[in-house]
């Protein structure tokens, strides 16, 4: 058993590295040169988006980006705006779709503020490197707003919907719907939702507010999940703190993985209704509400969980 965490946790360092020494060259963001036209042609209309390059955004200063540079190209798109004092990315009936590796990078990290019905989607397969995130962050995230958000990863070896390094996920009141992409190869990782740690032990994903969550693993050759967290220190933390809201988490392989704890499950707290199934369906049904001493295990491919 401990085994397979110590594998785990030596493969999201693997990822990690792979990320921060490989973004240079092997995206297709265009993020390396400064200049050009600082207020490029939009592609799409309304509020629809789609390019080759990534999103990123920086506390200081007010502008969008293309790819994961200080010195990229400024983009203005319609439907999203920056505020670099407050850290806040604001979303209004806004759709990207990119080819990139990744469709939005918060440097820094900071708040997204929901106005109706939003995508950012990946659909980068696996040409020039092994990752794809929906959005990826090394910073405190918070999603909010009386709006939804879809995030969808590309088809590469590791694919991520949402992806958090040593820092912690807060969904409020918002609709969210984090999925990976189909991963294969050796050790292919599809998760909706992953939060990697290396140097904090308290990195989960608090629902608060009446959220919705939906986060999906797709097909993977080695590693479907939901939901999951990996640590290679502490033991303990848990995945979720579901203050008030709901959270639906399917996977091939698990629906919630507990990477911080060496026996890699999940205990439904006390009070907490939950759904269950051996299998990706929704069981139906009126659930269960939890005396704090069931546990979602390996067995379970789907979860529900409802505190309201």
């Amino acid at each position: 058993m401990k085994t397979n965490i110590f594998l785990y946790c030596i493969l999201g360092f693997i990822i990690t590295m792979v990320f921060t020494t490989c973004g240079d060259g092997n995206s297709s963001s265009g993020g390396g040169g400064g200049g050009g036209n600082k207020n490029p042609p939009q592609s799409g209309s309304g509020n629809t988006h789609t390019g080759n390059y990534m999103l990123s955004v920086r506390e200081g200063e007010n502008i969008i980006r293309k790819g994961e540079e200080s010195d990229g190209e400024e983009v203005q798109l319609t439907g999203i705006s920056w505020d670099g004092t407050t850290k806040t990315l604001t979303l209004n009936n806004f759709s990207f779709t990119t080819s990139d590796f990744m469709a939005l990078y918060l440097v820094d990290g900071g708040t997204i503020e929901l106005n109706g019905t939003n995508t950012l989607k990946s659909t980068f397969n696996n040409s020039t490197r092994n990752q794809s995130y929906g959005i990826f962050t090394a910073n405190n995230l918070t999603i909010q707003g009386s709006g939804s958000l879809t995030v969808t990863a590309g088809t590469v070896a590791e694919s991520f919907g949402i992806h958090t390094l040593d820092s912690a996920l807060t969904i409020s009141s918002a609709t969210v719907n984090a999925q990976g992409g189909t991963a294969s190869g050796a050790y292919g990782y599809s998760v909706g939702i992953y939060l990697e740690n290396y140097l904090t032990t308290n990195s989960s994903v608090t629902i608060t507010n009446g959220a919705t969550i939906t986060a999906t693993g797709a097909a993977a050759s080695f590693f479907s999940v939901g939901i999951a967290i990996a640590s290679i220190i502490g033991d303990g933390e848990e995945v979720l703190n579901l203050v008030n809201g709901t959270v639906t988490t399917t996977g091939l392989t698990y629906a919630i993985f507990n990477g911080s704890s060496f026996n890699r499950f999940y205990t439904v707290p006390n009070g907490i209704r939950y759904w269950v199934n051996t299998t990706t369906a929704n069981p139906g049904g009126a659930g269960t509400v939890s005396d704090g001493s069931f546990v979602i295990n390996d067995t379970h491919k789907y979860a529900r969980l409802q505190k309201l």
